[in-house]
């Protein structure tokens, strides 16, 4: 074995014609990787170094052992394969150069969790000509790639400088970028620091742990880091106590996707806006994800929502739907997209799947909208025993669903597709249609609003309307939504509708932690909050900690602006200090004394109930 493996370097690595279908395959791969420029925010020569002698080693390596790993093929498999490798390895790095344009991150679980779970197709809005493109683009790709092959193969017959040169290269370019980032990292040179994540898989060599031990010191200071080490739930923390209440009112729940903050007006959702003024309203409100899934856990769950991956394999559901269901409750989900994705079935809901219709066809996304909230308005009129009823409007989800005679806000693209769109059109034109479609689903809303209050439903009828999470549209150099914590993205309408109640608006900060623990006293729960929730009720004033997650992130939102760190195992070394503006500043600036207190108590919630 060991003979063989030294007879294909001698014969297969150091200097056959193949070897140069991998070198300008390394010189594509670097050629495509400049696209990460343009999204790269690079200050300075030392930033821009380290992302140029990283990216060319990143693809250098990993072309490089694919390329070994292949060559040990019989040659007639070789010859198929090794073009074929190549292709889906340059349409891959196309692709995430493009997803992190946008999003601003890597491909990763997030993208592969939305392409392989059902529903996760529809909720990217990619069309059938979307796909046809696609197809053209990788099978020409993939031609070019056997042409390429056949080139090297036949036409190269001059001798091919030693590969050795190519990995001596490659180890020195290495050392390059590892030292410099080494070095940012133990003197918190952030223009360095911030930028590695523009680099697809790549793992920076840090040396701050090891500096500490050998020296005994740093040059600047560390924060604390806690490990979460446990795997099962402890959830509610303790057994909740219950008192005996008078009155069991209804409960309502329209979480709007994407509903920012900042489109809360009385030209866009004149209805709700109204509402508003009938209703309790929380003026600075925030999510606790700036995505679907995490807004919506933090919603229910009055929990950070990195506690996600463990809920999801427990199954467990929310104490608020519970209790629900233990005061026999009738309980009715009308979804307009499948509550497999996110897998809201197998949490939120797990304990009352025949209550959950989220099938509605494939009418365009306004259509399936407005049938939904008409089940649901049957529903709430027709029921005669206690209920709860959910819904996730998601026509304002891109790709922005809105029928042909609702348009009132020009003008608009006739598809939204970023791509093609320069950024003037981005914040005008389909930032338009996303008003449009928000002004639709504000029209139905008044009209299921309007029925209740006719058929005196509204007097017992506990009614919250919020968004799961918000939308940008470049205000802060962002698209859509999780890929940043940015007010866009993370600040939500808050309106609670409680019978009897004098409506007021309140300027105080709240977050999607606190509904839960205002609602619970209505079920007879007479448990401190801090038993189930991070959260305290929306009514209490005192100061609170604005936490907001994503899929490998979460935020820390505070007066001086937000700590945006790692959750899981890939990300853990990520911590951001940004300002208002949601620009990166210095570690020495942003780590202040309050934070240092403060950001240990946040990290230990996010491992309190697991046991």
């Amino acid at each position: 074995m060991l003979a063989a493996v030294v007879d294909f370097f001698k014969s297969n690595f150091w200097g056959l014609k193949n070897t140069h279908f991998l070198l300008f395959n390394i010189l594509i791969g670097s050629l495509i990787s400049l696209l990460y420029f343009a999204s790269t925010p690079y200050t300075g020569i030392f930033s821009l170094t380290y992302i140029t002698v990283s990216l060319v080693v990143q693809i250098g390596v990993i072309y490089s052992l694919i390329y070994l790993a292949f060559g040990f093929l019989p040659k007639p498999l070789q010859n198929l394969v090794m073009p074929l490798v190549y292709s889906v390895l340059g349409l891959f790095l196309f692709a995430d150069t493009q997803i992190y344009y946008f999003l601003k991150f890597h491909f990763n679980s997030l993208v592969w969790n939305v392409l392989i779970t059902p529903g996760g197709w529809e909720s990217l809005g990619i069309k059938t000509w979307d796909i046809y493109i696609i197809i053209f683009i990788a099978l020409s790709f993939t031609v070019a790639q056997y042409l390429l092959y056949i080139f090297c193969q036949r036409k190269l017959s001059i001798p091919l400088l030693r590969t050795k040169l190519l990995c001596s290269g490659l180890l020195g370019l290495y050392l390059v970028g590892s030292s410099l980032y080494a070095y940012g990292d133990l003197y918190d040179i952030y223009e360095i620091t911030k930028v590695y994540n523009v680099v697809p898989g790549y793992q920076p060599l840090t040396v701050k742990r090891t500096f500490k031990k050998v020296f005994g010191y740093l040059p600047t200071p560390d924060m604390e880091v806690v490990e979460q080490v446990k795997s099962e739930l402890h959830y509610p923390l303790k057994d909740l106590k219950f008192k005996k209440t008078d009155t069991q009112y209804n409960f309502i729940f329209l979480v709007i996707d994407s509903f920012r903050a900042q489109s809360f007006t009385p030209e866009i959702t004149p209805h709700l806006f109204d509402f508003a003024k009938k209703s309790q309203n929380f003026t600075l409100h925030y999510s606790g994800g700036n995505g679907t899934r995490n807004g919506v856990f933090s919603l229910f769950y009055g929990i950070y929502s990195s506690y996600w991956d463990q809920f999801l394999r427990k199954n467990r559901s929310p104490v608020f739907l519970d209790r629900l269901q233990e005061l026999n409750y009738q309980m009715q989900v009308y979804s307009p997209s499948p509550q497999t994705f996110p897998e809201f079935r197998k949490t939120l809901f797990v304990n009352m799947l025949e209550h959950v219709k989220d099938e509605y066809g494939i009418a365009p996304a306004h259509i399936k909208n407005a049938e939904a909230l008409e089940d649901l308005t049957n529903f709430s009129i027709s029921e005669k025993k206690p209920f709860f009823v959910y819904s996730l409007l998601d026509s304002t989800h891109a790709p922005y669903s809105f029928p042909d005679d609702h348009v009132k806000f020009e003008p608009i693209v006739d598809q939204v597709s970023y791509m093609s769109l320069s950024d003037e059109e981005i914040k005008l034109e389909i930032k338009n249609c996303y008003h449009n479609s928000l002004y639709y689903i504000d029209v139905l809303i008044g009209r299921l609003l309007e029925t209740l209050e006719k058929q005196n439903v509204l007097k017992n009828t506990i009614i919250v309307i919020t968004g799961d999470h918000g939308e940008e549209f470049l205000e802060n150099g962002h698209i859509g939504h999780a890929n940043a914590f940015t007010p866009y993205q993370v600040q939500v309408p808050m309106l609670v509708y409680i019978p009897g109640k004098k409506p007021q608006e309140y300027t105080h900060i709240t977050s999607h932690h606190d509904l839960i623990p205002t609602l619970m006293p209505f079920l007879g729960v007479n448990s401190p909050s801090k038993d189930y929730s991070h959260g305290q009720s929306l009514f209490d004033d005192s100061p609170r900690d604005i936490i907001a997650c994503s899929w490998s992130d979460c935020a820390y939102l505070d007066a001086e602006g937000f700590v945006v760190f790692g959750i899981k195992s890939h990300s853990s070394y990520k911590v951001e200090f940004r300002d208002l503006k949601y620009d990166v500043i210095a570690k020495a600036k942003g780590f202040t004394d309050s934070r240092k207190s403060k950001l240990p108590k946040i990290l230990y919630r996010m491992g309190e109930y697991l046991k």
